[in-house]
C-alpha cells in the first residue's frame, strides 16, 4: 500500500489505519463494511512489516468499529440515537468513549513502539 510507504514504526502504521478506518466508516452505512475492508486490505501489510495481526484487530476495534456511532448516517448511530431519543450530533460530546479510543489506540502503539526501541538499543 502507498500508504504506508517509508513506515516502519507501528505508531505510525496505527494511525494511518485508524485514518483509512474512519474514512471507510465515513463512506459506509454500518459497522460491518469498514472493519471487514480495513480487515482484509492491511493484514497483508502488517505482516509484511512484521506486526502481529493481534495489534490491527485491537487498532480496528479500537477505531473502525467504534466511531461508526458518532457518524450520523451510520446505522449504529441512527440505532443508538433512536434508542436514547436524542440526535447523534447531540450525544457525541458525550459518547467520550467514542472520539477517545482512536486517541487511546495511537497513544498504545507509540507506547509499544517505544518498548520495542528500547529493547532493540539493549540487546544492540
Amino acid at each position: 500500500h502507498s500508504l504506508f510507504q517509508q513506515v516502519r514504526s507501528m505508531a505510525r502504521y496505527s494511525l494511518r489505519t485508524v485514518f483509512l478506518a474512519v474514512l471507510l466508516a465515513l463512506v459506509g452505512s454500518n459497522q460491518a463494511f469498514p472493519i471487514m475492508m480495513t480487515g482484509r486490505s492491511l493484514a497483508e501489510t502488517w505482516k509484511q512489516a512484521g506486526f502481529e495481526k493481534e495489534d490491527l484487530g485491537r487498532v480496528i476495534g479500537d477505531s473502525a468499529l467504534v466511531v461508526s456511532g458518532l457518524i450520523p448516517w451510520n446505522m449504529v448511530a441512527i440505532l443508538s440515537a433512536t434508542a436514547i431519543g436524542v440526535p447523534t450530533l447531540d450525544y457525541a460530546a458525550f459518547a467520550v468513549l467514542l472520539w477517545l479510543s482512536p486517541v487511546a489506540t495511537i497513544l498504545t502503539s507509540s507506547i509499544i513502539t517505544q518498548q520495542q526501541t528500547k529493547k532493540a538499543d539493549l540487546s544492540a
